[in-house]
């Protein structure tokens, strides 16, 4: 049975950050917000082998090192700032 469980990503994103979520690789992403200030994403799985996924935060304008990403969110944050969330694969 497919359960929607909740990852925090990062507490308080930063100009470039990056984080490992131990999740299975078969989990679908359904949604990616902020909620008690730190990214959040919600994603449908089966309790399966879990691996390490790592997830990057990028700030509008700036660089983005070239690697094999999946774009999974724009956010705004309260003070306006927009953030960029990335899977990598």
């Amino acid at each position: 049975m497919s359960v929607i469980h909740k990852y925090t990503l990062f507490g308080c994103p930063g100009h470039e950050s990056s984080s490992l979520v131990e999740m299975p690789s078969t989990a679908k992403i359904l949604s990616c917000q902020f909620q008690d200030s730190a990214i959040r994403v919600w994603a449908l799985h089966d309790e399966g082998l879990k691996v390490m996924r790592r997830f990057c935060c990028y700030g509008t304008g700036l660089d983005i090192p070239y690697r094999d990403r999946v774009h999974v969110a724009t956010l705004q944050d309260r003070n306006g700032f927009v953030w960029h969330i990335f899977e990598e694969k």
